[in-house]
């Protein structure tokens, strides 16, 4: 993409690198850019190159929120057929994601990030769900997403607030797997996708869906998706010796 592109993406050594790329407004989410993330993640999902996403933000902020200085749709029909894009397109991607955040994940940069499987970010990171504030609520799995991974009550709080969340006390949430210093989150996101990546795509695949399935389906079923994914694995593996 050209350099002026609201979202950048570039690949190598089975890594690939979505840049958020609205520096201006720390990021914040155009149709434009909405798109672009969903056409990039669509590319990515079909490129038997890459093995890992990572999701960063140009500039100091990872993702303010959606751009408020777009016209939404005026009545509620309106605004269900609009949706204002594919903002699921992220989440859909079968690859093992990462969100490495930097400054202000607010709303639907928050949202954003939560799509990812695993969430890393620096000490200037502020985490929050401020849609209460402004006569509204999350729109785009806040809610859901935030209370599976820490906690009803604690994730109710944070949405009925609206309040920023620091890097410690997210950590301690649950809400990101590591805090570095200022200005090397893409660097410790890149060395958790190098480890990643040394893995076969299909298993890291199979793993992604078996642990993600445990927000959608019970015990039984997710011991049958695990069983099976794990043969399926080792299936791959005799294949590859006999090659």
């Amino acid at each position: 993409m050209s350099s002026d592109a609201n979202v950048l993406m570039q690949a190598a050594d089975g890594i690939a690198t979505i840049r958020l790329n609205r520096p201006r407004v720390h990021n914040a989410l155009s149709r434009a850019m909405v798109k672009q993330l969903a056409d990039a993640t669509h590319a990515l999902d079909l490129d038997g190159t890459v093995s890992v996403v990572i999701v960063v933000g140009e500039g100091k902020s990872f993702c303010a929120g959606l751009d408020t200085k777009e016209a939404l749709p005026v009545g509620f029909p309106e605004l269900l057929r609009d949706g204002l894009g594919d903002r699921e397109a992220l989440f859909r991607l079968r690859k093992p994601t990462i969100a490495a955040v930097t400054g202000a994940a607010f709303g639907a940069g928050l949202e954003l990030a939560l799509m990812c499987d695993l969430i890393l970010c620096d000490e200037t990171a502020r985490f929050s769900l401020p849609e209460v504030t402004r006569n509204g609520m999350p729109g785009a799995g806040g809610t859901q997403r935030l209370a599976r991974l820490i906690g009803r009550m604690r994730a109710t709080e944070l949405c009925l607030t609206g309040r920023a969340v620091l890097p410690g006390e997210a950590a301690r949430l649950g809400l990101v797997l590591e805090i570095v210093a200022e200005g090397r989150v893409l660097e410790a996101a890149q060395r958790l996708a190098k480890q990643i990546a040394a893995a076969p795509t299909t298993n890291t695949m199979l793993i992604k869906q078996s642990c993600r399935s445990t927000d959608e389906i019970g015990l039984s079923a997710g011991l049958v998706l695990e069983r099976t994914s794990s043969y399926a694995c080792i299936a791959n593996r005799q294949a590859s010796q006999r090659e």
